[in-house]
């Protein structure tokens, strides 16, 4: 896959999770051995990691059950030498239980195989190799129509 087709399918996963989180919109573009890697967010939802595609429909679940409003929009990304797209994000959630809303930056450093994501990593600061990445200009986001 070129970098812009990875981002083209990055951005078309972005579009179905903040389009209600749509689980049958995701799925395709998810390999079935893939996995969510939560970082510190997985305090919040009860798991460090969600494997296949059934663990994105829990992790879908997870976060239907725990917040009210989720949404993330890609403010930038590059890409490694090695083939990883590294993404950085603004995260804007409204908890279900207590109403409060914020609004942070996540890092994720996302792996392809076979034309599909294959892992996504989160974490609070940049991925180590974000400084010698590739940058990428985001342009019109592509949502598969």
């Amino acid at each position: 896959m070129t970098p812009a087709e990875k981002l083209a399918l990055t951005e078309r996963s972005y579009a179905a999770f903040n389009d209600g989180l749509d689980i049958e919109a995701m799925l395709p573009l998810y390999h079935p051995g893939c996995e969510w890697q939560m970082g510190w967010m997985g305090a919040a939802l009860g798991t460090e990691t969600y494997r296949g595609h059934e663990g994105m429909r829990a992790l879908l679940s997870d976060i239907e059950e725990g917040f009210a409003e989720w949404t993330t929009l890609i403010e930038a990304t590059r890409h490694t030498h090695a083939g990883a797209l590294l993404v950085t994000t603004r995260m804007r959630v409204t908890s279900r239980d207590t109403n409060i809303e914020f609004a942070t930056p996540v890092w994720q450093e996302i792996t392809f195989q076979d034309d599909l994501i294959l892992s996504v990593a989160n974490s609070v600061e940049p991925p180590p190799a974000w400084g010698e990445a590739a940058p990428m200009d985001l342009g019109t986001p592509d949502t598969g129509t």
